[in-house]
């Protein structure tokens, strides 16, 4: 006798088959938001389908929770024989769809927004703005624009190098990857450049290090490597993100001295996203400040660090220890919570958070105020008509909107 298509045999474990059905319904759903059999759906139709798919993936990751919390218990006593987990894990996904209806942990609202805001090519839609390189604007681009000037135009160098290469090639074959599509290249020429950018980077014995696996190498040496194949193509632009974060103090200001250096001698600009003002004073020539996806000040280092007009960048110099602080002197952290990208404040985002806050803070977006040639802050500080403060400017003058 043949079981119906939807009959669960009896070979196959009940926490299977639960497994199964929890992982049928959610690709169901998801589905569902294309464009099945030529047929089209709604915008309205594919939001909901959209919702009901990232509920589902939340109330599957609750669920997970749930199961590997109970794993940490004893494996005996009441609930955990094998009848007793059966009805157990049915009461988690019950209750994980329950959590998530009500509101759950929040992932359901994160994913949606993310899928949202992207088109079918993966790329991010903006609202507005524009990012220019050589006067084109790189949000408009194509995939094959795109591909034109990755790693040949810019560069990037990832946060932790550790993750970032690849485990299963050689060093030399990763950095050989930025020369892929240029087919006028032989072999030779190309491991010619990747043993040239090691010994730039300050790698010995190129040759052995070319043939070896990121596991063989130490996270310094690994950093050299990503600095090495975001160099390789002699790009006009490197875009460092927090490249010391996972090394050591003394790793890092070997890569900070190796940065500035391979800045002179390639004449790359570089630009560094860190968190680190230490870093920013050792390497930086100009600095952006940015604050709840707002530039709030900018300004060359000097202008940043001894002439700060911004309450977020002070409350960022008032957080740092210094050489010449006392035992027991508490620090002064800047109070509260960055706020909801996904659901920004009307005003300036950080006046939840700042000492300084006015009514207008929270109601209007401040307006941009020039305080030299380079230096420029976002706040209402600098108003006219603001009580005197220790940031206002007097020579500040408000930059008119074009």
């Amino acid at each position: 006798m043949t079981a119906p298509l939807n009959a669960v045999p009896a070979a196959i474990s009940p926490e299977s088959a639960r497994n199964e059905g929890s992982r049928r319904e959610l690709q169901a759903k998801l589905a569902g938001l294309g464009d099945l059999g030529g047929k089209k759906i709604s915008p309205e139709a594919k939001a909901k389908k959209l919702r009901e798919a990232c509920e589902g993936f939340e109330s599957v990751f609750i669920q997970k929770m749930w199961q590997e919390m109970r794993n940490t218990l004893p494996k005996n006593g009441l609930l955990h024989g094998r009848d007793e987990q059966y009805w157990q894990d049915m009461y988690d996904q019950e209750l994980s769809k329950s959590m998530t209806s009500a509101g759950g942990i929040g992932l359901a609202d994160i994913v949606e927004n993310r899928l949202v805001g992207m088109k079918s090519r993966g790329v991010y839609e903006t609202p507005g703005g524009e990012i220019l390189y050589k006067g084109e604007d790189i949000l408009k681009m194509n995939e094959k624009e795109l591909r034109k000037i990755r790693g040949t135009e810019i560069g990037f160098i990832f946060q932790d190098p550790m993750t970032s290469l690849n485990p299963t090639m050689k060093i030399g074959k990763q950095i050989e990857e930025v020369f892929i599509k240029n087919k006028e290249m032989s072999h030779a020429e190309k491991k010619q450049k990747a043993m040239e950018i090691l010994r730039l980077v300050g790698i010995s014995d190129e040759e052995r290090r070319y043939n070896q696996y990121p596991h063989e190498l130490s996270g310094g040496m690994k950093q050299r490597v990503m600095i090495a194949i975001a160099l390789v193509g002699r790009p006009s632009i490197v875009i460092a993100d927090e490249p010391t974060t996972s090394l050591d103090v003394t790793i890092e200001a070997q890569i900070l001295d190796l940065l500035k250096e391979l800045q002179k001698t390639t004449g790359t600009s570089i630009i560094m996203i860190t968190h680190d003002l230490g870093v920013i004073a050792k390497l930086c020539d100009r600095v952006l400040v940015m604050y709840g996806g707002k530039v709030v000040e900018k300004g060359l280092v000097n202008e940043i660090f001894y002439g700060t007009a911004h309450p977020y960048t002070k409350g960022l110099m008032q957080s740092i220890a210094k050489l010449d602080t006392k035992k027991g002197e508490k620090l002064h952290p800047i109070e509260g919570t960055p706020p909801d990208l996904f659901a920004p404040p009307k005003g300036c985002p950080f006046a939840a958070r700042c000492e300084y806050a006015m009514e207008i803070c929270s109601e209007m977006p401040p307006e941009t105020y020039d305080l030299s040639e380079e230096h420029m802050t976002c706040c209402w500080l600098q108003h006219e008509f603001a009580p005197d403060n220790d940031l206002r400017r007097p020579d500040a003058k408000k930059r008119e909107v074009e």
